[in-house]
């Protein structure tokens, strides 16, 4: 979900029917909660169930030593993959850009700067709420944990179950964007994530397992499960075949660190300012949110389901009808 994030979107987006870009993209996005469910509830079960003392001696190496499996799946994939349909009739066409990222910047600069603060949205108020991924900490459980002295296992407990009702919202969201838009599914996610900061915060300050649970659970599944199903059929569309991939990776790798990358650290500042309350976090949140909520407006070539055919006319679209 990193530096391969515009290559694996692309792959579905330009392998799947046209009308489906939203719920085939989506798939791709589960790789992200699911990244956090495996090693957290793995990390979890090690410093739950072994003597005190064994991670951190020696158990924390059985994590990186599981992940070659997932190095052989990468590798076997590599072998094997071929380009889109869509991409090799661009090639046979002399489509091709030799240095795409500057003909990004200078033919659709306005389009780059808005899809990266429609990103930020996505990524920062996930990373605010829940799940630093970089670090594997959460904002989230760090005020529980740490301002609220809450146990941890629970509240990591409470991140798994979202995580995994994400990996089910997802593609329902991804293929509600298919049916009446993306733009409409990624700001009512926008929205939604407005209207739970504050109850979200609330239902963190009871202590409840089950409110906490509950909180976490809207939050991912259907507050950050809305923008992220929507959101690769989104920015992908915002280029023509020559030049997504870069277009969508430059959104992705930018928008993601202004978003997410900062968020942590903005986020336990604030915390700090705050005194250990979440009223500054408020202000973070909304105007995060209403910034990308903005920005979003203006990406309109990217709701287009038929992008090829209406925005972009590179391809014939018989090539993209034909695969599906």
């Amino acid at each position: 979900m990193g530096g391969e994030y515009g290559g694996g979107v692309l792959m579905a987006l330009e392998t799947a029917p046209v009308r489906k870009q939203g719920f085939f993209t989506s798939l791709v996005h589960i790789g992200t909660p699911a990244g956090v469910l495996v090693p957290v509830a793995l990390v979890t079960l090690l410093t739950t169930y072994l003597p005190e003392g064994a991670y951190d001696a020696w158990a924390w190496r059985l994590p990186f030593l599981l992940s070659i499996v997932l190095i052989g799946v990468g590798i076997f994939i590599r072998l094997r993959i071929s380009e889109s349909p869509e991409f090799a009739a661009a090639r046979a066409q002399r489509q091709v850009v030799k240095v795409p990222i500057r003909r990004v910047l200078a033919t659709y600069p306005g389009t780059a700067v808005l899809s990266i603060l429609a990103k930020i949205a996505e990524s920062g108020l996930f990373n605010i709420y829940y799940v630093v991924i970089y670090y594997v900490v959460a904002i989230a459980i760090a005020f529980v944990t740490t301002t609220l002295g809450l146990p941890r296992t629970p509240i990591l407990i409470a991140v798994l179950i979202g995580c995994l009702v994400e990996c089910f919202t997802l593609p329902l969201f991804g293929r509600l964007s298919d049916r009446v838009g993306r733009r409409p599914v990624y700001i009512g996610g926008i929205v939604f994530q407005i209207l739970l900061a504050v109850p979200l915060f609330l239902m963190l300050e009871t202590g409840d397992f089950w409110l906490t649970t509950l909180a976490l659970t809207l939050g991912l599944a259907v507050g950050h499960g809305s923008l992220y199903g929507a959101q690769g059929a989104l920015f992908a569309n915002l280029y023509p075949v020559e030049l997504r991939y870069t277009g969508l990776s430059l959104t992705q790798q930018v928008g993601a660190t202004l978003g997410g990358g900062l968020a942590p650290l903005l986020g336990a500042s604030l915390l700090d300012l705050g005194h250990g309350g979440w009223g500054y976090l408020l202000v973070y949140v909304f105007g995060v949110a209403v910034l990308s909520g903005l920005a979003t407006l203006g990406l309109k070539r990217g709701e287009s389901r038929d992008s090829l055919t209406q925005s972009f006319p590179v391809v014939d679209a018989s090539v993209r009808e034909g695969v599906a």
